[in-house]
Order: structure tokens, then sequence, then C-alpha cells
């Protein structure tokens, strides 16, 4: 259960929910709380989204949104639980092949990550201390990809598991056809090729992860 693993009192709904389930995204964990709150640390996060009620019964079914910000607050403390300290600390950024990735934070001097942008002007109000949020390049994340996908980070059944098509999106991304989720990663095919990929947001952020399999082609975009 993610009550073993996270700080002071689990709420009562949350007592049923397994780390699978958060996994798989049948947590029903609700994402209607918002972070960004300059002031807030991770732990305000977490208690907003413990009081949140729960979208369903746990692994009822896949959550509409699939993977909420509620769900991935909630895995970084248990990665903090697993590895016993601090999530920056805990190797997830670290993988071989990662030169420039790490953990946001609003203790970065100016200059040292790109800076959130809405029509052309900096936005002065992103704040990244109330979530678990990275920072890194397109030659990271393509390092990464070729190593989740060479198998040297997971074992083949895990590989297999996390690629493998389950439930569809409840709101298919545009160009994309066939799109189910795996296990965060979309499978789906544009304009008749099979693609499995990611799309991320934060703040003013924007994060295109996409693999061709059948052709050997990667696209990477970081938007700020």
């Amino acid at each position: 259960p993610i009550c073993n693993f996270l700080p002071g009192r689990c709420p009562a709904a949350w007592k049923a929910i397994s780390v699978r389930m958060l996994l798989d995204g049948t947590s029903n964990i609700s994402g209607n709380f918002d972070f960004g709150t300059p002031g807030n640390l991770v732990h305000q996060t977490l208690a907003g989204c413990e009081s949140q009620p729960l979208d369903a019964r746990p692994w009822s079914r896949m959550d509409f949104n699939g993977y909420t910000d509620c769900d991935q607050v909630v895995l970084g403390f248990i990665t903090q639980a697993v590895g016993k300290v601090p999530w920056n600390q805990t190797g997830i950024n670290s993988f071989p092949g990662l030169r420039s990735s790490g953990q946001l934070s609003d203790a970065m001097p100016p200059g040292a990550h790109s800076l959130a942008y809405q029509a052309g002007v900096s936005d002065p109000n992103v704040t990244y201390d109330d979530f678990f949020a990275a920072y890194s390049t397109a030659s990271d994340v393509y390092a990464f990809d070729n190593d989740l996908f060479d198998g040297k980070l997971l074992t083949p059944a895990t590989v297999k598991l996390v690629f493998t098509p389950r439930a569809p999106l409840a709101w298919p991304d545009r160009y994309v056809t066939n799109a189910r989720w795996g296990y965060f990663w979309r499978i789906a095919k544009i304009f008749g090729r099979p693609v499995i990929y990611t799309l991320g947001a934060l703040n003013d952020f924007q994060t295109v992860n996409m693999r061709f399999p059948r052709d050997g082609v990667t696209v990477i975009i970081l938007s700020n």
C-alpha cells in the first residue's frame, strides 16, 4: 500500500491504493489540486492532494487523465522513502548518459536553467519547490530513451509491460490514431506509422518525446 511510504496520516480512501495502481494509472487519485504556489513545499502539495476525493474507486478503471499530477507527487515521496534520501539524490537524474539533468528548485541561480515564457514575456510567477520537477536537455532525454528501449534500465519483462497497449486515451492527441496507454508512455500511430511517445507540461514548459520503433527515428522537442 502507498500509505506505507507516505509521511503523516494517510487518508482512509488511499489505504486500498497500491504502488502498482499508481504505476498503471488506476489509483484514481484526483489531480485537481493546483501546485505552483510560491512559498509552498512539496509536503503542502501532498496535503492538498490528500484533501481531494478520489475520482473513482481504486483499480475500478483507468483514470480519465491517465496519470495525474498528484500521482506523480505520491510517486516522488515513495521514491524518497525507498531510497531513504531526498528525491534529487535517489539517482533518478543520474542514469548513465545523463549529463545535464537534475531537480528544478527555486534556489537555482539565474541562468542555471531556461525561463518559462508566456506570449514572449518571462513569467515571474513560476515556482518549483512544491513539486518534483526535473530539468533536462534533448541529448539527455535521447540517451535515456536509448537505454530504456535497449533494455539497459529494466528487465525484458518489465520493458514489455511498459509498452503494452492498455486503456484508450480519454482525449486522444491531435493527429494520433488508436492511442492507448502503456505505463505512462502512449502507444499509437501517427500518419500510419507506429509511435511510442510521452507528452509533458509544467508551468509554461512543454515536452514531446516520440519514438518511431520501425523507422529508427526519435523526435524530442523541449519548449519554454
